[in-house]
């Protein structure tokens, strides 16, 4: 191009140059504070490139605009074509400047290949008189406006840009738009089949109308009964309510990932997908239930155990979901991990062997030893019971209500009914084999330690439960756990949660979760604090899991709440 054509301006670029690196310096400080006010606001920077095969061109164009200020990032500038192309063809640019005679490869080509590749990119021409023609054929391609040199002045660059900027806004909007329509009628349409399918299986037929269930379930589908790794555990030290909070928070995450699908709560302790399949089903969901599982250890940190089952038509859904649920209960004797339903060659409840005593012989036996307090003879037979359970691996609600016969033989007439039913409580909760046998054995311990202190009572345990709600009156804005309590009252965890319930209504953790609580509301009545600030000084660490909690529990999120309280005059 001939650089006698630019304007003073622009062509005084040399000298501007010349003057060392403060223009240069001054650039980069103007694109860090584009780049910081984009931070602050939430907005990605928009990326330009120029592309002239006359340096002074190059330089000019990027002295004549503020580009931080435009909260625009310059990628590069390039002095034709085909290096321009190179870096554009897998980065795209918002904005693309580019002169049209050019040697290797002229503006137009380029323009042709990124429109091509890139369709939303803006492109502006910078052009000379004699280069009409190409201009014509370039807003034929989709040019957004082009430029001529020899007029060519900082402001109508600047106008050209900030053209191009707000027609980028635009379509963003009308894409945001777009999504927002789409994710409403997708929500929808996902609560309306999470309800119909909730219907379905509560009904005595169990199937789901042709009309109501979506194409991709009618190719067929797996139902998958997803339950949480160690969730006794996490509710013993959150409480239950973090439970209903990780649930939820699952099934959103669900959605998140999976293109297609269902998701939905069953009581407060299961979640239960649904997933294509395909025609024939039979083969694991592994790709779908893998990404899913792979973002809730990453963004939750929860392990799970998924039992599948697959059906080729709605209305054999009761039975695919009882199907899955058994699949699923398969961690109890065989750990956790992704299930199908079981098959040849998979564990099986065995037949009463000869080997072992019946489960009714073994009571009966448990009962004479308890009358005759044989604590020595009353183990060997529990532990007779354990190894019959191990070899013939029963059904596992069986195992539990058979742990609970043993509890009750050896305790009916040492210990209130309804601290063995808390007991019993527990025991369904008991998600492995392993875990059962040891709580079933710590209650055992428990039992027996409390009626040889004499502190089996009602009145006796009422006084120690009494003495660790007066210690949690004054410590429960601190640190304070379970064991910590037990030890302070003189008895084995197991034990001293049974009897806490027992008297209070609540587990320990629920209990103590209702007086932060308590104290939050409170706190929220002075308008001096920050909710973060009420959160810690509620015994919350984390605010935005208080915020979470609270809403749970209230009804209402901390902002909410204290906007609702009557002003203070």
């Amino acid at each position: 191009m001939d650089s006698a054509l630019l304007p003073s301006r622009l062509g005084n670029a040399n000298r501007q140059r010349r003057r060392g690196g403060r223009n240069g310096r001054a650039h980069e400080a103007d694109q860090a504070e584009g780049r910081a006010r984009a931070a602050r606001g939430g907005m990605s920077m928009y990326r330009v490139a120029i592309v002239d095969d006359e340096p002074v061109i190059r330089f000019g164009i990027k002295a004549s605009v503020d580009w931080g200020r435009e909260n625009v990032g310059l990628i590069g500038d390039f002095a034709n074509g085909e290096e321009a192309w190179r870096s554009l063809e897998s980065e795209p640019v918002d904005i693309l400047i580019t002169d049209i005679k050019m040697p290797v490869m002229d503006g137009l080509e380029l323009t042709r290949r990124t429109l091509e590749r890139h369709p939303r990119t803006k492109v502006i021409f910078v052009s000379s008189y004699n280069d009409f023609e190409y201009v014509r054929q370039g807003l034929k391609l989709g040019v957004v406006d082009y430029l001529l040199k020899p007029t060519l002045e900082p402001e109508g660059l600047l106008e050209l840009v900030r053209k191009c900027l707000g027609q980028i806004e635009e379509e963003r909007r009308q894409d945001r738009d777009r999504q927002l329509v789409w994710m409403t009628k997708l929500a929808s349409g996902r609560k309306r089949l999470e309800s119909d399918v909730k219907r379905a299986l509560a009904h005595d037929d169990g199937g789901l109308s042709a009309d109501a269930a979506p194409e991709w379930m009618k190719r067929g589908y797996a139902i998958c009964t997803v339950l949480i790794d160690g969730l006794r555990e996490t509710e013993e030290r959150f409480g239950q309510l973090h439970a209903a909070i990780l649930l939820e928070e699952m099934q959103e995450l669900f959605y998140e990932t999976a293109e297609e699908g269902v998701a939905f709560l069953v009581g407060t302790r299961t979640l239960v997908l649904i997933v294509p399949a395909g025609a024939g089903g039979g083969v694991l969901p592994q790709p779908v239930l893998g990404s899913v599982a792979e973002r809730w250890a990453e963004r939750l940190g929860v392990r799970v155990t998924i039992g599948c089952a697959f059906g080729g038509s709605a209305e054999e859904l009761r039975d695919v979901f009882q199907a899955s649920g058994s699949a699923a209960e398969r961690r109890f004797f065989e750990g956790g991990g992704l299930y199908g339903p079981s098959g040849a060659g998979q564990a099986q409840g065995q037949e009463p062997s000869s080997e072992y005593p019946t489960s009714a012989q073994l009571l009966q036996e448990l009962k004479t030893s308890a009358q005759t307090r044989d604590a020595e003879s009353a183990d060997a037979i529990v532990r007779a019971w354990i190894g019959r359970w191990e070899t013939m691996r029963p059904d596992p609600d069986a195992v539990r209500k058979e742990a609970f016969e043993i509890v009750t033989a050896l305790f009916m007439n040492e210990q209130e009914m309804i601290v063995l039913l808390e007991g019993f409580e527990e025991l369904k909760r008991s998600e492995t084999f392993g875990e059962l046998t040891d709580l079933l054995q710590a209650q055992i311990r428990g039992y027996r330690k409390s009626f040889a202190a004499g502190s089996h009572t009602y009145k006796g345990n009422k006084q120690l439960i009494d003495k660790a709600i007066a210690y949690i009156a004054q410590h429960y804005t601190g640190e304070i756990t379970l064991q910590q309590l037990a030890d302070y009252v003189h008895m084995s965890k197991n034990y001293f949660c049974l009897q806490f319930k027992h008297h209070t209504g609540f587990n320990f953790i629920d209990y103590l979760i209702r007086l932060r609580i308590g104290k939050a509301k409170e706190l929220l009545g002075d308008p001096s604090l920050k909710i973060y600030e009420v959160a810690q000084r509620s015994g919350f660490n984390d605010v935005k899991y208080f915020s979470k909690l609270f809403k749970k529990t209230t009804g209402a999120s901390p902002v909410e709440y204290r906007e609702r309280l009557p002003r203070r005059e």
